[in-house]
C-alpha cells in the first residue's frame, strides 16, 4: 500500500491501493459527498479548477488522480 499526501484544503497523507482511492477519500469527508461517484468527480474537477486554475479530466477517477498529481495537488510520498 503506498502512501500519498494530498494538497487540497488542509496538506494530510492517507493510505490506498492506487492514486485514483483519493476519490472516496475525498468523497468521505466532502459535505456533498452522497453522490454518485461520475458526479463527484465532475464537481470535484470543476472545484479544483477553481481552487488553481488548472484543468482536470473526469473520465474515471484514475485520470483524475493522475491530473492532480501532473497540477501539484496530489503526490505519493512512499
Amino acid at each position: 500500500m503506498a502512501r500519498y499526501r494530498l494538497h487540497y484544503g488542509i496538506v494530510h497523507d492517507f493510505d490506498a491501493q492506487t492514486a485514483g482511492e483519493v476519490v472516496p477519500h475525498l468523497q468521505s469527508n466532502h459535505v456533498l459527498g452522497d453522490d454518485s461517484e461520475p458526479n463527484f468527480i465532475a464537481r470535484l474537477a470543476k472545484e479544483m479548477c477553481e481552487w488553481n486554475g488548472k484543468w482536470f479530466r473526469t473520465n474515471n477517477r484514475d485520470v483524475l488522480a493522475e491530473d492532480m498529481i501532473r497540477h501539484g495537488l496530489l503526490e505519493c510520498v512512499d
